[in-house]
């Protein structure tokens, strides 16, 4: 269905549009400019140095190395989609990548996307009859146990800004978490940042906002800031502890 149907029939709902199947690599998408609305410039991202039976790199350098230019590349291209409705281009979105059991992989891959600002979704087949033909790739392993990539996979990460982003980070190693952000004063929401408190701080987190004020009780799995009025910047730090 066309983009411009759709929000005639449901106009404040975003469309994800996607580059074709050789852009996976890194290879340039063929998209046009798109004068509409609500427009999500969506892509997946994944390597050739990997095994095909498992999915797992072949090589973890060159491997990690290949997919970071594929997001490189596709945030590169944005302003070449702008249109007057969004003359910057459009917002944009990895809505697919991993099929690995390579925790190093999605290590590198998810702080490359916090350093370009990027949010993702991850691919995970079933481990049986899985069509792609990778058999290391399913979150969840025949035996219920989780693959080592969800330890990776699961992040904080700002669910909502009351500003504009200006850096984020998350180390699942350390599970410390860092945001700068410029408050926007005209909006009277909070800013909402998801805490994994299961898999990463089961005893607690401690929370650091210079500019801001927590709104959330302790150890709640949505931290949400106040911005102060007058504050130029915004900076949050979550770490382990009581």
């Amino acid at each position: 269905m066309p983009a411009r149907t759709l929000q005639s029939t449901s106009p404040h709902q975003l469309v994800f549009f996607e580059s074709d199947i050789y852009s996976n690599h890194g290879h340039a998408n063929d998209i046009g400019p798109m004068d509409l609305p609500g427009l999500v410039f969506n892509f997946h991202d994944y390597c050739g140095f990997r095994s095909g039976t498992t999915g797992n790199p072949t090589d973890l350098d060159a491997c990690s190395a290949q997919e970071l230019r594929t997001m490189q590349l596709r945030s590169e291209e944005r302003p070449d989609i702008g249109s007057a409705r969004q003359p910057e281009g459009p917002a944009w979105f990895m809505s697919e990548f991993g099929a690995t059991t390579s925790e190093a992989l999605v290590k590198r891959l998810t702080a490359n996307a916090d350093d370009l600002l990027l949010g993702w979704t991850y691919w995970a087949w079933k481990y049986y009859g899985d069509p792609t033909g990778s058999s290391a790739e399913a979150l969840v392993q025949p035996d219920g146990d989780l693959s080592p990539t969800s330890h990776a996979l699961s992040r904080a990460y700002p669910q909502a800004v009351a500003g504009t982003p200006i850096s984020f980070s998350f180390d699942p190693t350390t599970r410390e978490f860092h945001m700068l952000y410029a408050p926007n004063q005209r909006i009277a929401a909070p800013t909402v940042i998801f805490v994994p408190v299961f898999e990463h701080y089961p005893r607690g987190y401690r929370v650091t906002v210079d500019g801001g004020t927590v709104l959330s009780r302790t150890d709640a799995t949505h931290l949400l800031i106040a911005d102060q009025p007058g504050a130029s910047s915004v900076s949050v730090t979550i770490e382990p502890g009581a």
